[in-house]
């Protein structure tokens, strides 16, 4: 008969009980109410007359303190994955942990040998490796609150590495499919087409939400960003015209992030193509601008608001939240009969979008991985880690690349020719003479033709020309004004200075097969939406 496993080690050190002097004065007995709040309710009372119950205290009123004050800066969908991964677990070990050792634990017991047997208990359960993190760092971030506020003495109280190598383990989000982004552009071009019937006044929670989505799948930007939207997030281009910056702020990096956006004249264009982002922000501004006044200054300037139609509420004014937004792609889901590939109701969630979003920017910019990351607004690690995928045109044309990569190392050419750009090659995109010169890569290609750094040789030509009649077609788009500020000057280097260095029917060749058969870089206009 197999030996029964143990849970955990129960051979403990236990602290000196002084270790609280200076403790913040919170009454640490069981409190009459042991429910919080934290966008869902929370229950503490399973815990309590379980041996713990000073712990289980603290933690019920560090969490409430949290949600109240919102010290710390955590959102309440932090909160509530505090409450949900990290306290449900954490109690849990430490009413077995009381039970082996047949007395009551207090905050002074929680140490470093406390911790380390956690992790071995999160070890035993049903959980995955990257659950069991979840777990662990949600706990950490209550043993530290409880720790500045003076109630555990710590010191080295937490392992430097408790999970080794799980990066590995992290499955990043599954870009959409051609076929899935398509259907799903469809349903939301169905859904914002209502927004612009001028009988349409009242926008509700869904129809906010689906312009959020619609604005994640053009944007790419992630969702706390996106739901925390002001109504001052549309700026004028400092530089041209017909652009719009889109300014969002990343709480958990502290950074804003700046998209530039095309702006359009006609709203009804959004009945007959993907929704302009510019032009759904407009009119949820103009739609939403009566309820602000009802708002205390904080929140007045908030993008997304709706009037509750809930009968108890009597029409609040409410602010549209994450959850909302999850809820909606479901019902949009549900509406439209979205499926995926393999025939499952099509799983739509900002993070697939975002990944979709740098996904098509690695393909339109040619598997140029330093231009994907600096339009997704991350490092290359991040891109490389958690984003890009490999597509099924990749695997196929891998062997190919795989060959011209030997040829070239046979040859001896590889690395002598200038680093390539999506319309010729640099001579040095780190410290050339239009580069950042801060150690990173020169991505502002559209400046290249006013750049001393830039080399175009002939085996350039049929990229270089695939731009050129991108470009050409966009004054059909923008109009002669707005093209004659931005690309005017584009066409006249490359006409006059760049094709006459090389032979004409070299030349004409390569324009002809740029028109009918563009490259991958430049056969949409979604990657120079971006770039200009």
């Amino acid at each position: 008969m197999a030996k029964p496993r143990k849970l955990f080690n129960a051979t403990i050190t236990l602290p000196d009980k002084t270790g609280m002097v200076g403790a913040t004065q919170w009454d640490l007995s069981v409190p009459q109410n042991t429910v919080i709040k934290v966008g869902n309710l929370f229950d503490f009372s399973p815990w309590y007359h379980q041996g713990i119950d000073e712990i289980v205290s603290a933690c019920q009123q560090l969490i409430t303190h949290w949600a109240n004050t919102r010290d710390g800066g955590y959102s309440i969908r932090t909160l509530r994955s505090c409450c949900y991964n990290g306290a449900k677990h954490f109690l849990n070990f430490l009413v077995l942990l009381s039970s082996v050792l047949k007395r009551d634990l207090s905050l002074a017991d929680i140490n470093r040998d406390v911790i380390e047997q956690f992790i071995q208990y999160l070890a035993q359960l049903d959980l995955e490796k990257t659950s069991q993190e979840c777990a662990y760092i949600y706990m950490k971030m209550i043993v530290k609150g409880l720790s500045e506020r003076g109630f555990i003495k710590r010191s080295n109280c937490f392992p430097k590495n408790p999970f080794p190598s799980i990066n590995r383990k992290k499955r990043a989000n599954k870009a959409l499919s051609n076929e899935e982004r398509n259907q799903l552009a469809q349903a939301l071009r169905k859904e914002l087409s209502v927004i612009t019937n001028p009988n349409e006044v009242e926008l509700t929670s869904y129809q906010l939400a689906y312009c959020l989505l619609a604005i994640a799948l053009r944007t790419g930007r992630n969702t706390t960003p996106l739901v925390k939207m002001k109504t001052d997030c549309l700026q004028d281009h400092p530089l041209k015209e017909n652009r719009k910056l889109m300014v969002v702020f990343k709480r958990r990096a502290g950074k804003t992030h700046i998209v530039s956006l095309r702006a359009v004249e006609e709203i009804e264009t959004m009945t007959t193509i993907m929704p302009d982002v510019v032009a759904i922000i407009e009119t949820v501004i103009a739609k939403t601008d009566p309820y602000r006044s009802n708002l205390a200054p904080p929140e007045q300037d908030r993008l997304w608001l709706y009037k509750s139609r809930i009968q108890q509420d009597n029409g609040k004014i409410n602010l549209l939240t994450e959850d909302m937004v999850y809820l909606s792609a479901k019902k949009l889901v549900g509406t439209h009969n979205l499926h995926d590939t393999d025939g499952y109701p099509l799983k739509v969630t900002i993070s697939r979008l975002r990944a979709t979003f740098i996904n098509r920017l690695w393909v339109l910019s040619g598997n140029d991985p330093v231009i994907t990351a600096k339009l997704g607004g991350h490092t290359l690690k991040v891109s490389n880690d958690h984003y890009l995928q490999a597509t099924p045109d990749m695997q196929r044309n891998h062997k190919f690349m795989g060959d011209v990569l030997v040829q070239e190392l046979l040859e001896g050419s590889l690395g002598k020719a200038s680093d390539n750009t999506p319309v010729g090659k640099c001579r040095d995109p780190l410290y050339g003479d239009k580069a950042p010169k801060n150690g990173e890569n020169c991505t502002d290609y559209l400046s290249c033709f006013r750049c001393q750094s830039c080399v175009i040789t002939g085996d350039d030509l049929y990229r270089l020309f695939s731009f050129y009649w991108l470009i050409v077609k966009e004054r059909n788009t923008i109009g002669a004004r707005n093209w004659g500020k931005v690309y005017a000057h584009i066409i006249r280097v490359i006409d006059r200075q760049i094709a006459p260095q090389f032979p004409a029917n070299k030349v004409e060749a390569a324009k002809t097969q740029a028109k009918t058969n563009p490259h991958p870089f430049w056969r949409s206009r979604e990657l120079l939406e971006t770039a200009t």
